[in-house]
Formats: structure tokens, sequence, C-alpha cells
């Protein structure tokens, strides 16, 4: 019997180009960013990896890196009509793989235009099946609108949701939320659950969300060692937790039960590495995040 295919994901904040400083980066920064991403191709097998806090300087030196890889790249760093730019780009093998880029969401808030997520149709070119992408980067829990702005972002995306799972689609949504998977975007907004039961009961209601596992510390408490981290994303500063999970990957219900593709959730978690553990641990290291795969 033919083993089943497989198609991986993998979403990264590279923390190379933050909108407010996109010239940030050094040659020592985009080394690592190249092996980090070389590695979910080659390591890690996946076919798509999405990234954000990256600017058209960072993106061509990794494309100029990574092409010669059979990996192919698009730079996603579209204005909205108010001027906001988005800091997302993805890489992929162009032989498995083929993206269309869809649209843009961008809700109104006031006066503004939001950055709700970009949308994407991934076709898998050996099973000529397609899965709708939306991959997001929402703003800093600092910012003092941030909760407005995720609360019709993300009210916006569910509206989106509804539509694409009423005509069958399987959708997976991807990003650096800078919210935890309980919060009131991600849990009351999306609908967006860790509760299996839930989401078999009405699967074209609740998407599913296996990254609230990440909640739990790596390794239980002992008082002779100092070993602790979880999650995705170390804070750098004193004011809040150090780590968090920010970066998820939601799926649609389809994905438990009656989709093309159905979720092998042993492999949803962050990349981890030790030696990346000491580079986000380093303040004098600007990455930040664990890709999640």
């Amino acid at each position: 019997m033919a083993s089943p295919l497989e198609l991986k994901l993998a979403f990264w904040n590279c923390a190379l180009s933050p909108t407010k400083d996109a010239q940030r980066f050094s040659s020592n920064d985009i080394e690592i960013a190249i092996l980090v991403i070389r590695s979910l191709f080659t390591l890690h097998k996946v076919q798509f990896v999405g990234l954000c806090e990256i600017s058209k300087n960072s993106y061509d030196k990794l494309y100029d890196a990574l092409k010669h890889d059979g990996i192919d790249g698009y730079l996603l760093d579209y204005k909205t009509f108010t001027g906001a730019q988005f800091d997302l780009a993805y890489f992929y093998l162009k032989e498995q793989v083929f993206i269309d880029r869809k649209s843009i969401v961008n809700p109104q808030l006031g006066s503004s235009s939001l950055k709700a997520a970009q949308h994407l149709l991934m076709y898998d070119l050996r099973s000529t099946s397609e899965i709708d992408v939306l991959m997001s980067h929402w703003p800093s829990r600092l910012q003092s609108i941030a909760e407005d702005f995720k609360r019709r972002c993300s009210n916006s995306l569910r509206h989106l949701a509804e539509e694409l799972i009423h005509d069958n689609k399987q959708v997976i949504f991807m990003g650096d939320y800078n919210d935890e998977p309980y919060s009131d975007s991600i849990f009351k907004n999306l609908y967006a659950t860790n509760d299996r039961a839930l989401v078999l009961s009405s699967p074209n209601y609740w998407l599913y969300n296996p990254f609230w596992k990440l909640l739990a510390p790596r390794v239980p408490f002992k008082k002779s060692a100092n070993e602790h981290d979880f999650g995705t994303c170390y804070s750098k500063s004193g004011n809040r937790n150090k780590w968090a999970v920010f970066d998820q990957m939601l799926f649609s219900g389809n994905f438990l039960t009656d989709g093309k593709w159905i979720l092998n959730e042993s492999g949803c978690d962050r990349v981890f590495n030790n030696d990346y553990l000491n580079i986000l641990l380093d303040s004098r290291q600007d990455f930040d995040h664990f890709p999640v795969i």
C-alpha cells in the first residue's frame, strides 16, 4: 500500500524587518534566518513556510540564498488603501505546491484600514487538491489600539471562514496573532478551540487549535534546574510573562472529519532547537519566535 501524501506547512516570525524598523537586520541575522528556513525544508520536509516581519530588502536576501534549492517565494508587502503595509512573505517547493495570491482581508476600524490577513489558495500538485490559507500578523498587545484591531480582524476572518466552510473548503489560519489561544480574538471570535469533541460535534462551526498544548512548560519544575520554556515567543522585556503562545495554526473542522486532508496532530508543534533557544534568550539578539509547523 502506498504511503499517504503529507503536506507540511510552517510559519515563523523571523524578526528581520519589523514595520517600525525595516532595515534592522544584520548580515548575521540573515545567515541565521537562512539556516532556520532551509532546515524547515530539508530537515522537517515542509512544502510551505509563511513569514512575517520581513521587508523587500530582507526578503531579497533570503530569496537569493534559497532559490537554488528548488524553493520559490513571494513577498506580500501590499499596502491597504490607507497606507498600512503588510510584512508577510512565503517560500514554497514549486515542484510540489502552487500558491495563488487570492485577496487581502482588510476591514475598516474608523478611518483605519486593518491588516487582518492575506488570503492564499494552495494547490497541492501531487493530489490536485486545494487548501485556503489565511496568513496574519496582528499588532502587539502593547499598542493602544491592539484590542480593537484584533476584535475587528477576528470577526472579519470569522465571516470569511464561514463562507469558505459553507462551500466545503478546507481552511488553515496561520500567523503571529500576538494573542494567546484562549484570548477573546482566537477563542470567542474565531471559535477556535482545543476541545475535539466540540469540533467533531459541529465541524462546520468550530475551528480546531492544536497549539493550546504549547501553553505547558517543556519540562517540569525541578529546584536543582533552571530550565523553563514553553510556547512560541520569548519576551526580553519584563512587563509580562516571558513566554507566550502567539504563533498558531487553526484548522477548519473538516480537517478532523471528512476533508480530503486529515490533520496529523502529532506533527503540530513549535520547531525546537537548543542552539536556537539560546539565541532567543540572548538579549543581544532580535530573534524572539520559534517557527511552528
